[in-house]
């Protein structure tokens, strides 16, 4: 899968939330911030880590986690409402969100 414009545009809008170091994965770009894997841009579409306090908020939007072939599934990666990604300070928000769950 080649990476689209909107990959690009998706990192662009996360570029509030510090040092995120995008690298290469399922043909698009896994998201670290300060060495944790939070999140993942592939095809124009942002997945982030849910955890079980913010997977309810994701659900209620009726988002699903991220699927990179039909038999594989990351649970716990699901997708960011498109109403999120198209605000630079929601997506921040929700990024920081998944990245916090770690501490």
């Amino acid at each position: 899968m080649r990476q689209n414009l909107q990959d690009f545009v998706l990192l662009d809008r996360l570029s509030g939330l510090g040092e995120v170091d995008p690298r290469p994965m399922f043909g698009g770009f896994g998201l670290f911030l300060e060495g944790r894997f939070f999140g993942l841009v592939v095809g124009g579409q942002a997945y982030f880590k849910t955890w079980p306090e913010s997977l309810p908020r994701y659900e209620e939007h009726g988002m699903q986690p991220f699927q990179p072939s039909p038999t594989t599934r990351l649970k716990t990666y699901y997708q960011v409402p498109p109403e999120i990604t198209r605000d630079p300070r929601s997506l921040c928000e929700w990024a920081r969100e998944s990245w916090q769950g770690f501490h």
